[in-house]
């Protein structure tokens, strides 16, 4: 009996002691690695570009193509503490095909982390700052960009359905618009908070990679507030106005699965 009384206050002494050392170790002048993963799906099943889906009218479709600007990240930690990535490290593009773009990579102070916020597209000051400036996943190079209205696409989607009553079946959700240059002005910039603390907070440390798991589901984008129906809705849009309501739709289409 002794001894199990003796091998259990050790174990609690340990405990109290990996508690208190994992404590200490939690330095918020100290940058660390996070990892925020892109996670797509349609529904229940993972994204396969070119694969046959159905939405709820049983309609199928495929998605051909599917890229959308992330940026201006904000994270709070469990103490209620803000920390901004600095702007001109905070822009990504995201594009479906090429895996290494789902996986987001920031550095932010040691912490445990309750919240993380993002912007879906390119805030008004980036759209509007001499082209010269704007280099890497903002080159207008890239192909997310309009040149006839000079400003960003900020979620480009495409794909086909049979149920489109056009020659070639294709749908195109080129949405885009930040507010300026545009009577009235359509600003379809859309703000993403996510609560983390379900499915575990992550906790950032220097000694290893924090990943904060995103599902992003693409039925979404096609139902919500706006239902799209491949037969009677307009399915290819290419200009601010027009793509109020899909950014209503795929504002929602994020959710934090997990953290590790």
């Amino acid at each position: 009996m002794k001894r199990i009384i003796l091998y259990t206050c050790a174990v609690l002494l340990m405990g109290l002691h990996a508690c208190k050392k994992d404590k200490v170790e939690i330095d918020n002048t100290v940058k660390a690695p996070l990892e925020i993963e892109f996670d797509h799906i349609v529904g229940g099943k993972k994204l396969v570009l070119g694969a046959t889906n159905y939405n709820s009218l049983n309609q199928e479709f495929t998605v051909d193509m599917l890229k959308y600007y992330v940026s201006n990240i904000k994270l709070k930690n469990t103490n209620g503490e803000e920390y901004v990535v600095p702007q001109n490290d905070s822009y990504f593009l995201i594009d479906a095909s090429t895996k290494e773009s789902t996986l987001v990579h920031i550095e932010i102070p040691e912490g445990d982390y309750s919240q993380l916020s993002f912007v879906l597209g390119v805030d008004s000051l980036r759209n509007t700052k001499p082209i010269d400036e704007r280099t890497g996943v903002l080159d207008p190079a890239v192909g997310m960009y309009w040149t006839w209205f000079p400003s960003y696409i900020f979620f480009k989607m495409e794909g086909s359905s049979t149920s489109i009553p056009s020659a070639d079946h294709k749908y195109r959700l080129h949405i885009g618009g930040f507010g300026a240059n545009e009577k009235p002005a359509d600003n379809n910039i859309k703000t993403i908070t996510l609560d983390l603390t379900h499915g575990g907070a992550p906790k950032v440390r220097s000694d290893r990679k924090a990943n904060v798991h995103l599902k992003v589901d693409l039925l979404k984008v096609l139902e919500g507030n706006y239902n799209i129906n491949f037969a009677t809705s307009e399915v290819n849009i290419m200009a601010p106005a027009g793509g109020t309501a899909i950014a209503n739709n795929y504002a929602k289409m994020f959710a934090h699965d997990h953290s590790h």
